[in-house]
């Protein structure tokens, strides 16, 4: 009987040896992986804030060309009243 709990007692702690190795080699992918992600973070961070600052020069670069196209229309208006004028055709839009 003594035998049998000794023999028992050792496989339990062979089996115990096996689960902390597991759980050990869990535990430090989890620590690289929980690294990498705030890595990503990070990264995701400054990105943002270059979009951020872009997106003020998008705006500015839109509300110009709204500019340029109503210049363009109210052009191309003076240029039809000219062309009917002199007798040749319009600017088509």
């Amino acid at each position: 009987m003594r035998f049998m709990a000794i023999d028992n007692t050792k496989a339990i702690k062979e089996l115990l040896e096996v689960i902390k190795h597991k759980v050990d080699g869990t535990e430090t992918r989890v620590r690289m992986l929980s690294h990498e992600i705030k890595e990503v973070r990070n990264q995701q961070s400054v990105m943002n804030e270059k979009l951020d600052n872009q997106s003020a020069a998008l705006v500015s670069i839109e509300s110009r060309l709204d500019g340029f196209a109503d210049a363009w229309k109210i052009n191309r208006a003076e240029i039809n009243k000219v062309k009917k004028h002199i007798g040749l055709p319009a600017i088509l839009e």
